[in-house]
């Protein structure tokens, strides 16, 4: 179920825009699962708008809308719950518009898409045969349906910001994230430049093993040196706790696991960034499989330390910059070493793309009493790749 969730959940995220996003989720659900027919109802205020199917009326797509209470998909909606029956026509709150050919068929099966609590639409499968799906179509029925919100939503707000930035979206359209730290903001945005991600880095032999070492070493130190540089300038202007932010992130560089891991997969053939990848994906893996929230978003701090590390080993340490006033600092991860970057007196707000309310960025920024907003819908970023010379 892994393998085919994850195969579908990269093609839909290749999509150009929501229209196309919708088309392979309902086309490759239809190959996944033994079924006749898929179909995506999106819901505004007021209806539910059938906006993609494979095995309905193709002339229905776009045309067929549903009040928010009427038929199976508003009860599914209403009720936030999935719906499995042998026959659809039995249930009372069955209608059929006529236009769709849906009544071909019996069987149904439909799964509320939600984020961020709210219910974006369904997610609706039918079958021929008069009998209700099987345990293991309906888990991942249910699983797609879960990971597929989320890709809606990003598609829907990442048309909605491609329309602003061509003057072609109305004065009430927003981007909703998380509120990391209170209060409101109002100022210039200074775009974080892309940094190199570990996720990109390719594998690759090399034939001296002790020279990937030795730069794995030189980057550690460097590292080290730089958070050591800022912690030191900050002094006096961050209060112990959050300060002490800086000497976790310096323990974690000493940790003799993370070290030793690294050297093992050196040793073992790889170059020093790609050993540096799996050895940081290792433990940022450990971290997200705890049941404690807070422990969970510790992933978040080995995964901004282990870019952080990759930079200092291609030997691209970030340029100074200036800042503007009323600076709001911006980008697809934002970690505190960036923040700590700004002229206390300029910084006035923090958005982040990825990110949580539990991350050491969140608390940072409640600490020095700067808003920020984290988990945003997705946006158009640059992006850098990392690749063996």
């Amino acid at each position: 179920m892994l393998v085919t969730l994850r195969r579908i959940l990269k093609e839909v995220q290749a999509a150009r825009d929501l229209d196309e996003a919708l088309m392979l989720i309902v086309r490759l659900v239809k190959k996944a699962i033994p079924i006749d027919a898929c179909a995506v109802y999106l819901a505004d205020e007021n209806h539910y708008t059938l906006m993609a199917a494979d095995g309905l009326n193709a002339g229905a797509i776009g045309h067929v809308r549903l009040g928010l209470d009427e038929g199976i998909v508003g009860w599914v909606g209403e009720r936030r719950e999935l719906i499995n029956l042998a026959n659809a026509a039995s249930h009372p709150r069955y209608l059929c518009s006529g236009d769709t050919g849906e009544e071909r068929y019996a069987a149904v099966l439909g799964v509320p898409l939600i984020h961020y609590h709210r219910v974006l639409g369904v997610l609706v499968a039918w079958k021929s045969a008069p009998c209700p799906f099987d345990k293991e179509d309906v888990a991942l029925f249910v699983t797609l349906a879960a990971q597929l919100a989320k890709v809606i939503h990003e598609a829907a707000a990442l048309g909605n910001v491609l329309r602003q930035l061509n003057g072609g979206a109305s004065d009430s359209t927003y981007i909703q994230g998380i509120q990391a730290a209170p209060g409101v903001a109002v100022g210039t945005i200074a775009l974080l430049d892309p940094q190199p991600r570990l996720t990109s880095v390719a594998n690759r032999s090399v034939p001296d093993n002790e020279a990937e070492a030795a730069a794995f070493a030189c980057a550690l130190n460097a590292t080290r040196e730089e958070l050591n540089a800022i912690s030191a300038r900050l002094a006096g202007e961050l209060p112990d706790d959050e300060l002490a932010l800086f000497d976790v992130y310096v323990k974690l560089l000493e940790s003799d696991s993370l070290t030793a891991d690294t050297l093992q997969r050196i040793q073992a053939g790889n170059w020093a960034p790609g050993a540096w990848r799996d050895t940081i994906a290792d433990h940022a893996r450990v971290f997200e499989n705890m049941d404690d929230h807070y422990l969970r978003a510790r992933a978040e701090d080995i995964r901004d330390l282990g870019d952080r590390v990759l930079t200092h080993m291609q030997a691209r340490s970030p340029a100074p910059r200036q800042y503007p006033k009323h600076c709001i600092l911006m980008g697809e991860t934002v970690g505190i070493t960036d923040i700590a970057a700004v002229p206390f007196d300029r910084l006035c707000g923090i958005v982040s793309q990825h990110g949580s309310t539990l991350s050491h960025t969140a608390v940072m920024a409640r600490a020095m009493g700067i808003p920020a907003v984290t988990s945003l819908a997705a946006l158009p970023w640059g992006g850098s790749t990392v690749a063996p010379p």
